[in-house]
């Protein structure tokens, strides 16, 4: 029987070295994709959560009544009446208002302009 070391000695096959060292090899990490195929009630039960779904019903209901009564405020008469208290007593405030702005812009509400200054 032959030995194989004797075998590559008497063939001159080259004779394989081990590394002193071993080189560090690259790691990667592993990717892995699980597809769980299952309704929200079913995931929530699985992972011990509580059933919100009463008080969502409830939260979603005080919603839905809090949206239907603001809608009563998007008719057109109604924004008028908020937003422009069109009254006598709101004219005359109203008109007073715009002849202050249109004085601090220079413009005069006196007929006579004023005289300039002479220098003594």
């Amino acid at each position: 029987m032959l030995h194989p070391a004797s075998n590559r000695a008497k063939f001159g096959a080259p004779k394989l070295k081990r590394p002193t060292q071993r080189r560090k090899s690259k790691v990667r990490p592993m990717k892995i994709t699980i597809e769980v195929d299952c309704t929200p009630a079913e995931a929530r039960t699985y992972m011990g959560l509580p059933d919100v779904e009463p008080l969502q019903a409830e939260v979603m209901a005080e919603v839905q009544r809090r949206v239907m009564g603001a809608l009563s405020l998007t008719d057109p008469q109604q924004l008028l009446k908020n937003w422009v208290p069109w009254s006598a007593q709101g004219m005359e405030t109203f008109q007073s208002l715009v002849r202050a702005a249109g004085a601090g812009w220079g413009a005069s509400t006196d007929p006579e302009p004023p005289k300039p200054k002479s220098r003594s």
